[in-house]
């Protein structure tokens, strides 16, 4: 019997960031690197099911795994531009509080371990919502709302791109179609 490796990251990816912006490296070995960082011995088939796949720009569109439980804080940054989550953020922290500054009209993000991006933070809200303790539930719910009031916002200014996207002009919820 072997024993199980020690999942001690809470994001591997498929690759190294190389030294270049935008630079992956040994994304084909078959072993996941440590926040795309440092090479570790764990494969995919030793992750455990709260670990998410995610395939986005914060990780140069390696594919990686974000580990959903766990997560004791969470914050969403929508953009209110011609596409649906591409520009939208999802900040993730294990253990501090994630703080929201505002300076000279610019809104930032202290606190998180990770952010990512796009399409991916749907499926990573899921995943937190069953993995994560009930500590962080209210301010899913709180993300939740925002996004439905994103996709609603894009439906309305447009409808073309919402109809392509979800295969229907009527609204949708987004939690359970992406």
């Amino acid at each position: 019997m072997t024993t199980p490796i020690k999942l001690k990251s809470n994001l591997y990816t498929y690759g190294k960031f190389g030294k270049s912006l935008r630079e992956t490296l040994d994304t084909n070995s078959g072993v996941l690197y440590n926040h795309g960082k440092t090479k570790t011995k764990v494969k995919e088939s030793d992750l455990t099911p709260d670990f998410v796949k995610i395939h986005c720009r914060d990780i140069w569109y390696m594919d990686g795994f974000l580990r959903t439980s766990n997560v004791k804080h969470v914050a969403y940054s929508a953009s209110y531009l011609n596409h649906l989550f591409k520009d939208d953020y999802l900040y993730i922290s294990y253990d501090r509080q994630i703080k929201q500054v505002v300076e000279n009209g610019l809104t930032t993000y202290t606190g998180a371990d990770i952010r990512i991006s796009g399409n991916d933070i749907i499926n990573v809200i899921n995943n937190i919502g069953i993995y994560s303790t009930s500590g962080v539930q209210h301010e899913l719910m709180k993300i939740e709302a925002d996004i439905h009031k994103k996709v609603d916002w894009f439906r309305t200014n447009y409808p073309e791109n919402y109809e392509r996207i979800f295969a229907t002009k009527e609204p949708v919820n987004v939690f359970k179609c992406l």
